[in-house]
Formats: structure tokens, sequence, C-alpha cells
């Protein structure tokens, strides 16, 4: 499978790689923070076989890829876009750190 097209036709489909400010996923989505949302051209991502569906929700485009294949996807859109996950934390306001505590009770 050709990922790095499947990247590309994404960014070309949310207005191009100047248009993403961030780039990160959840388990099935990809999720984009984009500058301009009117730049979305839905049917061209549409017509990418590998997505199953696309949304706006709060300040984040979603597209929906599965499992598994958005892990890839969204390695490769960073990739182009120049972008370690890193600068994303620093930029979201994030905390870096992302120990935590359990505690267990019995």
């Amino acid at each position: 499978m050709d990922y790095q097209g499947i990247a590309n036709k994404i960014i070309d489909g949310v207005g191009g790689q100047d248009n993403i400010r961030h780039a990160m996923h959840c388990a099935t989505r990809l999720r984009l923070n984009l500058k301009n949302n009117d730049l979305v051209d839905e049917k061209k991502l549409e017509a990418i076989d590998e997505v199953k569906g696309t949304f706006l929700a709060g300040d984040q485009y979603q597209i929906i890829l599965g499992s598994g294949l958005v892990n890839i996807v969204c390695d490769e859109v960073k990739k182009i876009l120049g972008m370690s996950d890193e600068e994303v934390v620093e930029e979201l306001g994030e905390n870096k750190d992302h120990s935590f505590n359990v505690q267990l009770s019995y």
C-alpha cells in the first residue's frame, strides 16, 4: 500500500501543506487542525479509497481511516509536513510528561 501517496492525497484534499497547523490521530481518525476549513475539498477526500468518512468536530477536521492505517498515514503526513510529535505537544500547550500514577486498591 502506498501510504505516502494516501498522505499526499489527504494533504491536497484539505487545502495543502500550508493549511495544516497540526496533525495527530486517535484510534481510527486522522485529526487535523487547519488554518482555513473552507479550503477542504470533500469530493477529493471522498475519492480516496482508504477514507471512510470525514467531518469537522470543534476545531479539528477528522478523517476516518480505521485502526492501524491511521497510525501509518499520520506518520507520513507529519513527515511530509516536517512536523515532530514534540512540536505538536508544545504548540498545543500540553504537558510533555506523559507519565501517570496508578493506585490500586484491593
